[in-house]
């Protein structure tokens, strides 16, 4: 007997083929940030804030590849060797430096517009260490066990995914809790993300 998909249809859905655009490698602004292609001339002000010796700062990097850095030159020599920097075209990551928006207000536009309303994705998923993502929206999808060494440990890893049919309800929470009115006059959350999306 040949199964059958959740719709009785044993092929899946029909859908039509629709190919997504690529992100294009610009500034996008919002309320009260800049999300701006990484460049080598952002190592110097990073550095001021993911770099040094502290061990709150150095704790940053505990899941990352790399890190921490102790030394100035060190981060820059790590920055300006990152192939993706020199990379032309959008086939290449996205790393992104997140800046002060110095020009007033605009209009947010946050990665999920993007990725589903603007570029027609269908699907938008996270690779990461196995401790956060659910919190954004994300839905745990499973672990690759033994997926990689970093930094002399083994680390497994947990895929999260956020899908189009998803996104309107974590697009409304996000908008919500965005929302001025959600915070208080010291700048604290009245409802959390994860209660907006119930």
């Amino acid at each position: 007997m040949a199964a059958c998909g959740a719709n009785g249809n044993r092929f899946g859905t029909e859908l039509q083929d629709i190919p997504a655009r690529r992100p294009e490698r610009k500034s996008i602004s919002g309320n009260f940030i800049v999300l701006e292609p990484l460049r080598a001339e952002h190592a110097d002000d990073l550095y001021e804030v993911v770099g040094g010796t502290e061990e709150e700062r150095a704790s940053l990097w505990d899941y990352m590849l790399y890190g921490p850095f102790t030394a100035r030159q060190s981060f820059q020599s790590y920055i300006a060797k990152c192939h993706w920097l020199l990379c032309p075209d959008a086939t290449c990551p996205f790393l992104e430096a997140i800046a002060e928006n110095n020009w007033g207000h605009r209009m947010c536009v946050p990665s999920g517009r993007l990725v589903f309303d603007d570029l027609g994705y269908r699907r938008f998923e996270w690779k990461c260490n196995t401790l956060a993502a659910q919190r954004l929206g994300f839905i745990f999808e499973g672990i690759f066990r033994q997926h990689m060494i970093t930094k002399g440990r083994n680390r497994d890893t947990a895929w999260f995914s956020i899908i189009d049919s998803d996104w309107p309800i974590v697009k409304q929470a996000f908008q919500a809790w965005l929302d001025s009115k959600n915070f208080d006059e010291q700048g604290r959350q009245r409802q959390a993300l994860a209660s907006l999306r119930k």
